[in-house]
This record gives C-alpha cells, structure tokens and sequence, in this order.
C-alpha cells in the first residue's frame, strides 16, 4: 500500500561528502538544487563591540524615548542640542511598529554612524544616526533621513459604520 512505512524500515540519510541530486523544475524543466535547512546555519553569532554597545543602547534608548514622548533631547550633544531639537520635533510621540539597526561604523576613535530603518504600517523610513562621545558617553550628533521623506504622524481614524449611508442620503 502506498503511504505507509515498513516497520523497521527508515530512508537512509545520503552521506554529507555525496553530491546532493540534482532534480528538475517541474515547470521549466531547469535542473535545480535541493536546498536544505541545515544549508542555512549561522553559526555562533560575533559578540558586539563593548565600545559600540553604549553607542547602540543610546540610539536604542532615543527611538524608545521618541515615540513615548519623553526626555529625549537629553540624548542629544549638547553642542548641537538646539538644531537637532527643532529638526526631530515632528518625531516627538511618532508611532512605529519597530525600528532595526544596522552595521555600525566607526571613523574616528569619537564617532560612530548607525543606519536604521523605522517600519510603520503604511510606510518604512531608513537613515542614519551620528553618534560622538563626550565626556565618556555618547551623545546624538546628527540624524538624517534617506532622500526627501516626511515625517506624517498616522492620525487614529474614528469607526463610524454609519458615514457611508448617511453620505448617500444627503
């Protein structure tokens, strides 16, 4: 009967020097590989950098604060604070599903670049953050975003199950 196994009985598992078999795309007729999950381990993760973690936890810590509304400017350099202040205002309370941080970048001993990206609903935002160290922390030098984007706050849309009809009638 087709479907059920042998009792005793197991697919041998083809050794891992053996070349895979090569089989054919049903619908092209192309060869193609088989691709196995094993085929994507990552392997041990490299640990980050002590002298960048502080720098991460901060731009962490900002995008937190910003979308909660609360003592973020605090994490901007004191040097630049009131520049920054008037740029990011629009980000004060802005809401984002998440934010993912890229590959750090050092330049000098003092300064490291951070690339993000900011998801939404409806849009995604990517950029980057400037970070120098002052005085044994870090603090936000700069942000910017990637070509021309504005920042528009998603205004919460009242429910009304009614508009449409009462459109209708008028």
């Amino acid at each position: 009967m087709i479907g059920k196994k042998e009792a005793g009985k197991t697919t041998p598992q083809p050794p891992l020097s053996e070349e895979r078999p090569i089989s054919l795309d049903p619908l092209f007729g192309i060869p193609t590989q088989r691709i196995l999950p094993m085929d994507f381990d990552l392997g041990v993760l490299k640990p980050v950098d002590p002298g960048v973690q502080e720098a991460v936890r901060v731009v962490e810590e900002f995008f937190a604060r910003i979308q909660r509304d609360r003592n973020w400017n605090e994490l901007l350099h004191p040097e630049y604070r009131w520049f920054l202040e008037e740029d990011l205002k629009p980000w004060e309370g802005f809401p984002f599903r998440e934010f993912r941080l890229g590959t750090v970048q050092e330049s000098t001993s003092n300064l490291i670049e951070i690339p993000f990206r900011i998801l939404q609903e409806k849009k995604s935002f990517a950029g980057s953050i400037l970070l120098e160290k002052r005085e044994e922390h870090w603090y936000i030098a700069d942000f910017y975003l990637e070509g021309n984007e504005s920042i528009e706050k998603q205004e919460k849309e009242r429910f009304d199950p009614f508009l449409e009809t009462r459109a209708g009638k008028e």
